[in-house]
């Protein structure tokens, strides 16, 4: 019997057994397809022994093949009857191992091959490789019947640079999973391309089986990022850049490193470099995809100037390189300038919150024209946290900005102030109104003007006449002789608004007054005219006081320079009465009226209509010997709005007296 397998040609051949004792019967049947009964005999008397050669022992042979299919057929003697010559049964003894005598196997289906390639140099994908990436092979091969590791081969020739490795044996296979070792793939061929990598096995019946896998070289960098910027945050530094998704086709992300300039709040020198390559520093973000703009957070505060580069990678692995214009770095604070609160200063009551604000205010206060370090006697060396000023640019912001790199200078001052103001964030402080009968000069001037004089006190004003630039920050400087003149006191002016709007500072040194103040608030800048401080001297003794205004610094709300031309203007009382024209004329609705008084005497400034008419009196009182100022709002003294026409206004004072004509046109 046999369960699929065919005879060949359907006659089976007749062995010598029989044959070879002379004449024989021979006659084969099919009873099934799957069977096949055979009857032989000896034609004569007598019987066959055999022999001891095993050719002359075969009953007969039949030839089969295989069928269609791939499997296994097995072929079994399931019976056998002997006579002798006697016609007497022999027993024959059948193996009683159901074991089939003979096996036909029928195998023409190849071995079946996936390949699997691993980037391990990669995390993200195993799509892409680059020179030097580590790169394993394994296969995983299915066939009929077993196969060794000599039977497997693979071709890596494109992982070294097309020189060929055709004949590579797997280094472990443990059916059905073979492997190669990893490989550190030097040169890629094509350098930018795809690769591919072919396992071939052969089974022992000759079937040849393939697979593959493709894997894509990429040896090009991205191109470099554009427009790269940090600007400052609370505990952070905020990135953003250009879209950099269309400098390379297999574009993935951006990383961002860092280095960081220690040392708050001093910042010795030498300033860290700009991260040279994506190894270099440390990470502070990492994006994926489209996105533009990244925060680099800090926990626990570490308050500090950071360097960034940002770099460019790809679905390979490729960084961008450096680029050397800078386009793709950038520094900033993650802090606040202004924000004191305690810190590791330990300089107030309150934490770093991120804000600029009154209780920054107290501690600026009271650290303001004090050095910034280790002064004999001075109780806070940690007043450099309040030395931030002046700044340097980094991409966003210019020189002098409120965001920009501190460059401290080693003293509380002027520079600092301006910083410290234009943060200020004090939400309930209001913006600075006109004062009433403000009007713009003709021409931006700042000017110290004589108020009054007396055998014990001098006193003049610091005056600014404003054209209409915006102002939010004064440091101006007076000389005088310290064997004359002693400072009294420095009373604030109206220009910059009340205690709570504006900071006013001043100190004293031999012959010297410095005044400093600014404009508290965000954005906040005053364009009209006004008073920045009025100067009470004590009168040391007899002489030329030589005081002057040596100098002045004027800033706007963006810490620009806002030109101003001083001259060392003398104060000199005047000599003489005199009553000047006013200005503007004609006017609407406000126009400025100056007068001059040579000693201590009662003054009366007052209006007249056409009719002659007294309609305002303007001021009426005992002056001191200077120079005075008056602003006209063009109304009443019951303070309603008078009509368009020619008024007239006086001054008396003592034996002088003069009329003046005004133009009021609406």
């Amino acid at each position: 019997d046999n369960d699929g397998a065919i005879p060949d040609d359907g006659i089976p051949l007749e062995g010598p057994f029989f044959a070879a004792a002379g004449n024989t019967f021979f006659e084969f049947t099919n009873p099934t397809t799957s069977s096949l009964r055979v009857n032989q005999s000896l034609l004569s008397t007598g019987g066959v022994t055999g022999g001891s050669i095993p050719y002359v022992n075969v009953l007969f042979t039949q030839a089969f093949k295989s069928g269609t299919a791939d499997g296994v057929n097995h072929i079994l003697l399931n019976a056998v009857q002997m006579r002798d010559p006697d016609n007497t049964p022999i027993t024959v003894n059948l193996d009683p191992d159901p074991t089939p005598q003979a096996t036909l196997i029928v195998d023409g289906t190849p071995p079946s091959i996936a390949v699997a390639i691993d980037n391990q140099t990669n995390p993200w994908t195993d799509a892409w490789l680059k020179d030097g990436d580590q790169i394993a092979v394994t296969a995983t091969i299915t066939d009929a019947y077993p196969l060794t590791a000599a039977d497997i081969t693979v071709n890596l020739g494109g992982l070294f640079g097309g020189v060929d490795h055709t004949a590579d044996h797997p280094a472990g296979y443990a059916a059905p999973l073979a492997s190669w070792p990893v490989v550190a793939s030097a040169s890629c061929s094509p350098a930018n391309g795809a690769i591919t990598v072919t396992v071939t096995a052969i089974d022992a019946l000759g079937n040849v089986g393939t697979g593959s896998a493709t894997i894509t070289a990429d040896n090009t960098p991205p191109n470099s990022l554009a427009n790269f910027k940090a600007n400052t945050g609370h505990n952070k530094v905020n990135l953003t850049w250009d879209d950099p998704s269309g400098g390379d086709p297999t574009y993935r992300g951006v990383l961002v490193r860092c280095a960081k300039w220690a040392g708050y709040p001093d910042y010795v020198d030498p300033a860290p470099a700009f991260p040279a390559s994506q190894t270099d520093g440390v990470e502070a973000a990492v994006v994926t995809g489209a996105v533009f703009a990244a925060s680099h957070t800090f926990d626990p505060v570490e308050r500090g100037i950071f360097y960034y580069r940002g770099f460019v990678f790809d679905q390979a692995g490729n960084y961008s390189v450096a680029n050397g214009s800078g386009n793709d770095a950038d520094r900033s604070t993650n802090y606040i300038l202004g924000d004191l609160g305690s810190g590791p200063g330990n300089i107030g009551d309150t934490p770093y919150d991120g804000s600029v604000d009154f209780d920054d205010l107290s501690l600026f206060s009271y650290l303001y024209f004090e050095p910034d370090a280790n002064a004999p006697g001075w109780p806070y060396p940690e007043a450099k946290e309040a030395d931030f000023g002046p700044t340097s640019n980094n991409k966003t912001h210019g020189i002098g900005s409120s965001f920009g790199i501190p460059d401290n200078d080693g003293a509380v001052e002027f520079e600092d102030l301006m910083i410290f103001s234009m943060n200020y964030n004090y939400t309930a402080t209001p913006k600075i109104a006109v004062p009433p009968g403000s009007a713009r000069a003709n021409a931006f001037a700042l000017s110290m003007v004589p108020q009054a004089s007396n055998a014990s006190e001098y006193i003049v004003t610091l005056r600014i006449d404003n054209d209409g630039r915006p102002v939010k920050g004064i440091s101006a400087e007076l000389r005088f002789d310290p064997k004359v003149l002693q400072v009294n006191g420095v009373v604030r002016g109206d220009l910059l608004g009340a205690e709570g709007q504006s900071f006013h500072g001043h100190r004293t040194g031999e012959g010297m007054l410095r005044v400093d103040c600014a404009l508290l608030g965000k954005g906040l800048a005053v364009e009209h005219s006004g008073n920045v401080a009025t100067v009470h001297f004590r009168v040391l003794g007899q002489g030329d006081a030589a005081l002057r205004l040596a100098s002045a610094t004027v800033r706007n709300a963006a810490n620009g320079e806002v030109a101003v031309d001083v001259t060392e203007t003398v104060a000199e009382l005047p000599t003489t009465f005199d009553l000047a024209q006013n200005y503007p004329n004609p006017f609407n609705p406000t126009t400025t009226i100056k007068y001059q008084v040579p000693s201590p005497v009662n003054v009366e400034v007052t209006v007249f209509n056409i009719l002659g008419e007294k309609i305002a009196t303007l001021v009426n009182e005992v002056q001191a010997a200077g120079y005075y100022t008056l602003e006209w709002n063009g109304r009443d003294s019951r303070n309603l709005a008078l009509p368009s026409g020619l008024y007239f206004y006086t001054m008396r004072a003592g034996d002088f007296s003069s009329v003046k004509k005004m133009m009021l046109m609406k």
